[in-house]
């Protein structure tokens, strides 16, 4: 007698790989693409507001600058923009130039918060100008992270959690000793 060795086809399933893979993409690797991408914003928007925190304490430590007059200006921590109708030069303008200067031109003066402190004597002094040649100071910026800094928007804005971004710098003053500007420049 002979054996037929053929067995019976299971039945096909045309395109079945294709609506799992597509089940997979949608649910599984989409959101995991969209979180890698605003985490890396985020760790992006986090050395921006670092690089803003040092420049905000590099002036700061000049406590006092000269304007283009030869007439010094004292250095203030934070002046509205609305009152700084001369300009004067104070560590969040700085701090708020970085970040537009870094990409992040839509923050509004609300949105970054920029606290300067003494961290040694002088606890009641309150601006970069009232400070003491090498005398330590902080600056410390806080970004919130909203949906003018992050890439997705308001839909998936809990994505990562992140709420706020915030570094602090320390540093020294670094004044010069009192010195006057002669304002007659030799003639040759």
């Amino acid at each position: 007698m002979i054996r037929s060795t053929l067995r019976p086809t299971p039945a096909t399933r045309p395109a079945a790989a294709s609506v799992e893979f597509a089940f997979c993409f949608i649910w599984f690797l989409v959101p995991m693409m969209v979180g890698i991408w605003e985490v890396g914003r985020a760790v992006q928007v986090q050395q921006m507001v670092a690089t803003a925190a040092r420049e905000g304490a590099r002036l700061a430590s000049q406590g006092r600058t000269i304007t283009s007059a030869g007439v010094q200006t004292d250095i203030r921590a934070s002046i509205l923009p609305a009152a700084n109708t001369t300009f004067k030069p104070n560590v969040k303008a700085a701090v708020m130039q970085s970040l537009a200067g870094s990409g992040l031109s839509g923050l509004t003066w609300a949105d970054v918060t920029v606290n300067f402190a003494f961290t040694d004597g002088n606890m009641g002094n309150t601006d970069p100008y009232q400070g003491t040649k090498n005398q330590s100071f902080k600056v410390e910026v806080i970004v919130q992270y909203n949906a003018k800094v992050r890439i997705v928007e308001s839909g998936l804005a809990g994505f990562v959690g992140v709420t706020t971004l915030r570094s602090t710098t320390q540093w020294q003053m670094l004044m010069d000793d009192p010195f006057t500007v002669n304002p007659n420049v030799p003639a040759w």
